[in-house]
């Protein structure tokens, strides 16, 4: 006899497929009109909407904060500000951001960390304390769309700026401020000091041994030196480290490219073939005014060092010269294989008058700006 095997739980999937068919047209449709709307809104938007004013507001949870240079402003801009849109933002009392001199107005009574920076991030960040950020909120512009950022960390206010934006403290009598400024319209001509090597890789070793200091830490002492003392009006120093941190040679390019008008690359000589090699050398890349700037620094250094003059050349196998956009120079100071150069690179009066000399060249440098 043969089995009855029923119809129960068997499943049509022809009209399976016509209901699920079904279903994507619609969904499709539905998309299609979406998208068209929302087409329709931006050119409406674009074309017949009036422009839009934003309006940047002070909030004060110490209403009594209001110094005489501020206590008349209108904050408030009538004008289109969609490409610099204002982010609301949880600050304390009495701190509200100037839209017309890009400051950031602070009471006296703040405390500011001092600006602390940070070159894997081309960034700069302060430290705001001893403020109650539980009370009031201000807006925070980006204008010029410079990228400004802030965190709460432990009930202190961190401000970050990004790409290259410098932040500078000051006082008045009346108020404190903290002024953002774009590098490139800076009043000065901006020099990045680049101390070789560092972190994992330190460079040169001493013909001394182990216990004498590598090239990365001798270049920094230069460094550090140099940022000390120079003093010259209209020129700004920026290094590309302070500490003993790894920096590969393609972004310690990418940031002299960004912010510099001059780039110095600041390391020492060896010769693992013969103690005996010894004197100055001072290598340039293919942007314009390279080999100036080079010659500039090899007649100076070989003059203050009374070192055997081994003098310019041109070294685009150097990817920190090759990929520079703006005058660079590579400065091979001494070399380490060599015993008398080695003493001297270590002695810190003699890395004093590398800087002095460094500071003497650069402070005649022409004004790019």
């Amino acid at each position: 006899m043969q089995k009855y095997r029923g119809t129960r739980g068997v499943r049509n999937y022809a009209r399976e497929a016509e209901e699920f068919k079904r279903t994507i047209m619609v969904l499709a449709v539905l998309n299609i009109g979406m998208m068209l709307l929302a087409g329709a809104l931006f050119v409406y938007a674009i074309v017949f909407a009036p422009p839009v004013s934003v309006p940047v507001v002070a909030a004060f949870a110490d209403a009594g904060f209001f110094s005489p240079s501020y206590e008349n402003r209108v904050f408030l801009v009538e004008e289109n500000m969609v490409s610099s849109p204002v982010v609301p933002v949880y600050w304390g009392a009495g701190i509200f951001f100037d839209t017309e001199t890009d400051k950031i107005i602070l009471p006296l009574s703040v405390s500011v960390g001092e600006i602390s920076y940070s070159h894997y991030h081309h960034r700069q960040q302060v430290k705001i304390e001893g403020i109650d950020f539980t009370k009031g909120t201000i807006p925070l512009m980006p204008l010029n769309l410079m990228p400004l950022g802030i965190i709460l960390v432990e009930n202190e206010l961190e401000i970050r700026t990004r790409r290259g934006v410098f932040l500078s403290y000051g006082r008045t009598e009346d108020f404190a401020y903290i002024r953002i400024l774009d590098p490139q319209n800076m009043p000065y001509t901006i020099v990045i000091i680049d101390p070789g090597h560092g972190g994992r890789d330190p460079g040169a070793p001493s013909v001394h041994g182990q216990n004498a200091p590598y090239e990365a830490e001798i270049v920094l002492d230069i460094a550090l030196k140099l940022l000390e003392i120079f003093d010259a009006p209209g020129i700004k120093l920026l290094p590309t480290r302070t500490e003993d941190v790894f920096l590969s040679t393609a972004s310690r390019a990418r940031f002299a490219n960004s912010m510099g008008d001059y780039f110095i690359s600041i390391h020492n000589n060896a010769d693992a073939r013969s103690r005996l090699s010894r004197g100055t050398l001072t290598l340039y890349g293919s942007a314009h005014d390279s080999r100036a700037l080079a010659e500039k620094f090899q007649s100076a250094l070989h003059y203050a060092l009374q070192s055997q003059n081994r003098g310019v050349s041109y070294a685009p196998q150097f990817q920190i010269l090759r990929e520079s956009a703006i005058p660079a120079v590579l400065l091979e100071l001494l070399f380490l294989s060599n015993p008398q150069d080695a003493d001297r690179l270590a002695c810190p009066r003699y890395q004093m008058l590398i800087a002095q000399t460094m500071a003497d060249v650069i402070s005649e440098l022409p004004r790019v700006r």
